[in-house]
């Protein structure tokens, strides 16, 4: 009896949310009792959390900022990777580079003041530029088309075949 319903559960035909939560709670016993007991000093986290939202301003935080975040943790901390549970999918508005444009073509300023002041103004290139040659992982989206949005059932068409990734393999 017990085995039948094991089997039935797991088909997923049938899910009964009480064998589902002694299944949850026995592997979470399984890895507390494998799981080494010690914390490593190695792996940090730094949560951007309502503490660091009052003292820094709201998110997303301007580029600039997040380049000096970057630059400080791994020249002054010397971190070796940098993690970033967020999409940076588009340009940062920044104002201050339209004003400047806008005065450039007015004649305020000449071509070498005005790319000298647009490289300091740039935060997406700043931000850029404290990322490069790092070890960095950004968050990243995956975006459907509209006809991968439709609701027939198929899959969307693969990323590789088959052959290529045997090849790979071997």
């Amino acid at each position: 009896g017990v085995f039948f319903m094991l089997a039935v559960h797991t088909s997923g035909h049938v899910n009964w949310s009480i064998i589902s939560k002694v299944e949850n709670y026995l592997y979470d016993l399984r890895l507390l009792m494998t799981m080494e007991q010690s914390i490593d000093n190695k792996i940090i986290i730094i949560d951007i959390d309502e503490k660091s939202l009052a003292n820094e301003g709201q998110w997303p935080w301007p580029r600039d900022k997040l380049a000096q975040l970057i630059n400080r943790l791994f020249d002054d901390y010397q971190i070796r990777s940098i993690g970033f549970d967020a999409v940076f999918a588009e340009a940062q508005a920044n104002n201050s580079l339209n004003t400047l444009s806008y005065l450039f073509k007015k004649g305020l300023f000449d071509e070498t003041q005005y790319q000298n002041l647009r490289l300091e103004l740039d935060h997406d290139q700043r931000f850029s530029e404290a990322l490069i040659a790092r070890d960095a992982v950004l968050g990243i989206v995956f975006k459907h088309s509209i006809y991968d949005q439709q609701t027939n059932g198929e899959l969307p068409a693969p990323l590789a075949s088959l052959e290529i990734l045997n090849e790979v393999k071997n």
